[in-house]
């Protein structure tokens, strides 16, 4: 039996160092892999354009916004299209050296909050072990950007490997 283990990865090297973790203490044989990167929306919900308000606008108004916007969503879609595959990219280069060990890895790209889009990866997908490393913030820091592995150990119930690496 195969398990498979999702790895939580963000823009930081700290984060790749679970690899290394998973290396030593997961088997190849035993172990697929899906490393995750999450992405935080490159805009904004309140910087899409906005929906039409006024009831007062004439026909002509009306179609130049919607092809202005239709423009704008487009670009945004390719945009976020182009990201996604630059990312999947550089995940794939990340995933051979643990091809090259014998793991199956396959590489999933999400739009959104960690957490969020953690748990729903979770939700829907075979998940028996999540291995991921903790950036340790205390204090002011852990209050002000959370902890997105304390919160995947608290909230989900799938057993959970972290790494604090050494500083």
């Amino acid at each position: 039996m195969s398990y498979s283990v999702l790895v939580p990865l963000d823009e930081s090297m700290i984060s790749r160092k679970i690899l290394e973790q998973i290396r030593k203490f997961l088997r190849p044989e035993d172990h697929n892999l899906t490393l995750l990167q999450v992405i935080h929306p490159t805009v904004e919900e309140h910087d899409l354009p906005p929906a039409h308000a006024a009831y007062e606008w004439t026909p002509a108004m009306y179609d130049y916004f919607e092809k202005k916007q239709d423009l704008s969503h487009e670009e945004f879609v390719r945009t976020q299209q182009s990201l996604r595959l630059d990312l999947a990219e550089a995940l794939r280069q990340e995933a051979e050296p643990l091809q090259a060990a014998g793991y199956e890895v396959k590489v999933a790209i999400k739009f959104g909050e960690a957490i969020e889009e953690i748990e729903r990866y979770i939700q829907y997908n075979r998940v028996d072990l999540v291995a991921m490393t903790t950036h340790a913030r205390e204090g002011l820091s852990r209050l002000l950007y959370g902890s997105v592995s304390g919160k995947i150990i608290h909230d989900l119930n799938v057993p959970v490997m972290v790494y604090h690496p050494p500083t």
